[in-house]
């Protein structure tokens, strides 16, 4: 399933096909990806902690992991697992990325965006990645078909996903078409477009989400939909549940929206920062967007929204309209400001304050308690030693 090549005195095992049988990966070695590269269903990528996977930029250059097929690849703090081009100075999108394909439902039909099919498993297990880094991904392979440093296609609850940075990519960091997710400890640094994405009927629980911007954002940082406006009353509807985020953007160059919630989605957001935008802290888009909030459907509570326009609610038209009920209403215990007034605990990226904070235990028990509004509590740095930039 490999060959060897001697590049620049350096012996590689290259990888640039289908990976037939099950397979194991260790760090002793130097391994490269040269071309799409392609888990075939029934078969298990083993990956072990330390283990660094290079790139060479080739055209169409990915990793995807089959519907039936499996990757474990579980690092540690000490022993990450590293996807990297093996060029110095690369540039953002360099190569394609980390691709998921499960088969629990979604609701845009039978098959979701990239290679994946759908099933009716939202137990669905695509394995196992943990403490994992993926840089300089993201490379367009066609007009409006980008790929992101981590996509995860219908992937079913089973799946483990934890400690992931995307650095230095392109389109998203982590985009979700679908599937009934639990994963915590979202990670990522300097993603060139949206942080996460998430469509087809997504259903995910997850915490600890960390945003550092010193590029320049071209779009949203975290981005809720629905998608399926054709019929809004396919299942699953995208209702996911996030708490303990940190979207914080340090760049001056920057602007566009922290999180942009569109295309009739429902969810639950709670201890939440988002600061540092030029544009619109929180956007809610769409008529039916609206009316899931005003139904707390949609909501958005125990947060923190300090921005120069915190918030901005619009129309199927993009009209400005005034809800009923929104995310600024005291009931919702956020505090909704503009300048920095609100986050003077925050150094840089880290910090965290439990005054007004939720407990998040109340929008799913799979969450760990946390009294504090942001995603890395002092005495709790669960970035150190994985991951870089910071």
């Amino acid at each position: 399933m490999w060959t060897e090549e001697v590049i620049d005195g350096v012996t590689y095992l290259v990888i640039d096909d289908y990976i037939s049988e099950s397979v194991v990966l260790d760090a002793d070695e130097m391994w490269l990806l040269s071309g799409p590269t392609v888990v075939e269903t029934g078969v298990i990528l083993t990956i072990m902690p330390g283990t660094t996977i290079y790139t060479d930029g080739s055209e169409d250059i990915f990793l995807s992991i089959s519907m039936g097929a499996k990757i474990a690849a579980c690092g540690t703090a000490e022993e990450p697992i590293m996807f990297t081009p093996m060029i110095d100075d690369p540039e953002p999108g360099y190569w394609g990325g980390l691709v998921l394909n499960g088969l629990a439902p979604i609701n845009n039909g039978p098959t979701a965006y990239g290679e994946s099919g759908t099933g009716a498993d939202a137990g669905d297990n695509s394995g196992s990645l943990c403490y994992v880094r993926v840089e300089y991904a993201g490379k367009m392979i066609g007009t409006d078909n980008e790929m992101n440093a981590f996509s995860f296609i219908a992937c079913g609850a089973r799946t483990e996903l934890n400690h992931l940075q995307a650095y230095m990519c392109v389109d998203d960091g982590f985009e979700f078409f679908g599937g009934p997710h639990s994963g915590m400890l979202w990670q990522q640094v300097m993603v060139m477009m949206d942080l996460i994405g998430n469509t087809v009927g997504l259903e995910m629980d997850n915490s600890g989400l960390l945003r550092l911007e010193e590029l320049h954002l071209i779009e949203e940082g975290i981005e809720g939909y629905n998608l399926n406006q054709t019929d809004v009353e396919l299942l699953p509807y995208s209702d996911p549940k996030l708490a303990n985020i940190s979207v914080i953007n340090l760049s001056e160059n920057s602007h566009h929206t922290g999180f942009y919630l569109s295309s009739d989605t429902k969810g639950s957001f709670m201890n939440m920062v988002i600061h540092g935008f030029q544009d619109e802290g929180c956007q809610v888009t769409r008529n039916l967007t609206i009316e899931n909030m005003e139904a707390e459907e949609l909501t958005l509570t125990h947060s923190i929204i300090d921005n120069a326009n915190p918030l901005l609610f619009q129309d199927n038209d993009f009209n400005i309209v005034a809800p009923s009920f929104s995310f600024a209403n005291a009931a919702n215990n956020n505090t909704v400001a503009s300048g920095g007034s609100s986050v003077g605990f925050l150094y840089g990226i880290f910090g965290t304050t439990t005054t007004g904070a939720g407990d998040p235990t109340t929008l799913d028990p799979w969450f760990l308690p946390a009294n504090y509004i942001g995603a890395v509590p002092d005495g709790d740095d669960w970035t150190a030693g994985w991951t870089i930039h910071l």
